[in-house]
């Protein structure tokens, strides 16, 4: 079995978790609902560095300070003039 059928095989059951961290992204992206998908982000990255996954990217502590900052800045300031979610 290749490489890559393992890696894959190994990540079946984070399949859930991995499709909620691409809709978070996507709608963080888009500028919909940002700040409560920036609160989506925060549990999402304390999940991902609690269960100590070797393949994330955030289990770098580093990383994953840069993330929550992030988190925590559009939380606190919202997506920008660029939003879809503007009040008129």
């Amino acid at each position: 079995m290749s490489d890559a059928k393992k890696y894959w095989k190994a990540r079946d059951r984070w399949w859930l978790a991995d499709g909620i961290a691409l809709i978070i992204g996507v709608f963080i992206f888009v500028g919909y609902a940002t700040q409560l998908f920036a609160i989506f982000g925060i549990g999402y990255l304390a999940f991902v560095y609690l269960k100590r996954d070797r393949d994330s990217v955030f289990l770098d502590k580093n990383v994953a300070f840069l993330a929550l900052a992030i988190f925590l800045s559009l939380l606190a300031t919202g997506a920008g003039a660029l939003a879809f979610d503007l009040p008129f």
